[in-house]
């Protein structure tokens, strides 16, 4: 009876262990389970050496390396009991997020660089990971492979542990797109994985070190080592370039998701800035505001008017009280016709069709606001996302054109081809260079989706200038519009105004005539005055004399003028002093008026 003992490593259920075992070897077997992770295979009949060798094959073991002891002690063990290294080893770094640090220390990193022999230019790719100043690490956007041989590598060379010194080694970095958790939002955000691989050309030992803060990669890779590709001896040429061929193809089989999610969700944020739009009704040219000639007619024809027209009374003013300038009267703005209308509408009609033309060009801006300046920066947000995805797959692209290059570089190769190469090698090599043209095609059909796109919104971004420009016409043109209607009110008013002063000026100089006549009627009533009242007096017949033969009694005139003229002298003089006091006082008044005022 044999007995082998099965690490279930890669999480095989039982059954597919059996579906494995029966495909592989006829005799009769049965598989028991032992302990969590362990099969006990038993078999009725005796293996052939080569059934037991193959069935070793089937060992696969998995480490959860938590400190240095332990990675020390899980490698040593080849050191120093000379065992040969597993035909397929995979070392995963995670991270909590990817803005974390590896969960990996320096020493642990440095120990496992020194194993493995891994050449310093992979560590480049490594720093990438965790918390940075830029956004993405678009460095090393290209393949770093060598094909080493004895003589040129021959500190390569461990038989010990069963290494030959003649290894391809490749490194790369990949990007791809990832949907975040619900908690954290679950927007896409963009994600690296970096891998390093050796292949030994005479043993054909593979190594995998990859570098993902998530566990998403190595779950394919343990779905690829268990179900779809199967555990495999990996000890022919054929079997163990066809196993790492569908390692890379796992890897840039995820460099192709999400693009696609992403960039149809930045297409819809897209058109729904664009469209609205593109199809606002932008007013052409010969819509826009013109200078309004009919309201600006309607107001010239009244400013007009100030050129022809002046005050009724002009003629009786004279010429150095009249104004420079010909006013308006008030009788020539009523009695202005205009489309059989009267001029005490016309202010009216002018304020409705301006207001009917402002109200026409704020319909014309509230169409052109449809496309904000906020729509403009969110383009630039997705024009940058976009720019980012497109460098990120143009180098996925690039490092699928480069890993095609070196396998056929190694088919073609005499050097580094093995001897036993059969069909079944060149045809791994040929199916895995159709599998990467067809990953090319998809994301050089992305490259051409993200293209449109920013076609799209170049012509988006010019629109909206072009809607910015006529907006600041259409506003331009109104406030030059407003300032035309204010100055041709000011013109109408200052005529106003000035035919006003002209009738004030009029009725002053009238005034100033019939102020003269007064003082001079009053002058006449004072000197008639004492002559008036003492005449009167002496007719009373307190001073009644007897009718005399004569008609003129000189000793009565000789009285008469002796009080008369005496007095009419004071009343005259008491009237001047009175005229020049209050002028006095008038001209005191408007000298401390001054004063306060330069004060």
């Amino acid at each position: 009876m044999a007995v082998v003992i099965y690490l279930n490593a890669y999480r095989l259920e039982k059954y597919k262990l059996e579906e494995y075992l029966q495909k592989k070897f006829p005799n009769n077997f049965s598989v028991q389970n032992t302990e969590d992770d362990k099969y006990m295979i038993s078999t009725s009949e005796a293996l052939s050496q080569d059934q037991k060798d193959e069935i070793e094959e089937l060992h696969l073991e998995r480490a959860m390396i938590n400190n240095e002891d332990e990675l020390e002690t899980h490698y040593k063990k080849h050191l120093r009991n000379k065992e040969p290294e597993p035909r397929m080893r995979h070392v995963f770094l995670t991270a909590d997020h990817s803005a974390a640090p590896l969960d990996c220390t320096m020493n642990m990193f440095q120990y496992l660089c020194t194993y493995h022999q891994v050449y310093p230019e992979f560590l480049g790719m490594v720093f990438s990971f965790g918390r940075r100043s830029e956004q993405y690490n678009f460095h090393h956007l290209h393949i770093l492979h060598q094909l080493s041989n004895n003589g040129a590598y021959s500190n390569m060379e461990m038989p010990e542990i069963g290494r030959s010194g003649k290894q391809l080694r490749v490194a790369y970095k990949l990007f791809a797109m990832e949907r975040q958790e619900v908690e954290l939002g679950g927007k896409w955000v963009m994600r690296q994985t970096a891998t390093y691989h050796t292949q030994d050309l005479v043993k054909w030992k593979t190594l995998w070190i990859t570098v993902k803060a998530n566990d998403l990669i190595r779950e394919r890779v343990d779905e690829a080592n268990t179900t779809r590709c199967g555990p495999a001896r990996l000890s022919t040429p054929a079997e163990a370039i066809s196993r790492s061929l569908a390692i890379h193809h796992i890897m840039f089989d995820w460099c192709t998701d999400g693009w696609g999610l992403h960039i149809t969700e930045i297409a819809d944020e897209v058109e729904s800035i664009l469209v609205p739009a593109t199809a606002a009704l932008i007013p052409p040219e010969k819509d826009s505001l013109d200078p309004l000639p009919g309201i600006i007619r309607s107001l010239s024809s009244l400013s007009s008017l100030t050129a022809v027209g002046g005050s009724p009374t002009d003629e009786k003013i004279p010429s150095s009280a009249r104004s420079t300038k010909p006013a308006l009267s008030m009788s020539q703005i009523l009695s202005v016709q205009n489309d059989g209308a009267s001029t005490t509408d016309l202010p009216t009609k002018i304020e409705q069709e301006l207001e009917q033309q402002i109200q026409s060009t704020t319909d014309r801006l509230s169409v052109l606001k449809v496309f904000s300046f906020s729509g403009v920066r969110q383009l630039d947000v997705f024009c940058n996302k976009l720019r980012d995805a497109r460098t990120a797959i143009t180098a996925n692209l690039n490092m699928a054109g480069e890993i095609s290059e070196v396998y056929r570089n190694i088919l073609e190769s005499n050097s580094y081809a093995p001897k036993e190469r059969d069909e079944d090698f060149t045809n791994a090599v040929r199916q895995f260079q159709d599998d990467l043209r067809s990953i090319e095609h998809h994301l050089k059909s992305i490259c051409l989706r993200i293209d449109n796109i920013m076609e799209r919104m170049n012509a988006g971004k010019s629109l909206y200038y072009h809607i910015l420009d006529l907006q600041r016409t259409e506003l331009d043109k109104l406030f030059a519009l407003k300032q035309h209607v204010s100055s041709e009110r000011m013109q109408l008013s200052s005529a106003v105004m000035q035919d006003v002063t002209n009738k004030m000026h009029d009725i002053a100089k009238r005034t100033e005539r019939d102020t003269s006549s007064m003082h001079f009627i009053t002058f006449l009533t004072l000197f008639f005055l004492p002559g008036t009242f003492l005449g009167s007096l002496f007719s009373t017949p307190i001073f009644a004399t007897p009718d005399p033969g004569s008609v003129l009694k000189l000793d009565s005139l000789i009285l008469f003028l002796e009080i008369c003229v005496p007095m009419m002298f004071v009343f005259v003089t008491l009237w001047i002093a009175y005229r020049i006091y209050k002028r006095k006082e008038r001209r005191g008044k408007g000298n401390q008026a001054l004063a306060e005022d330069m004060v």
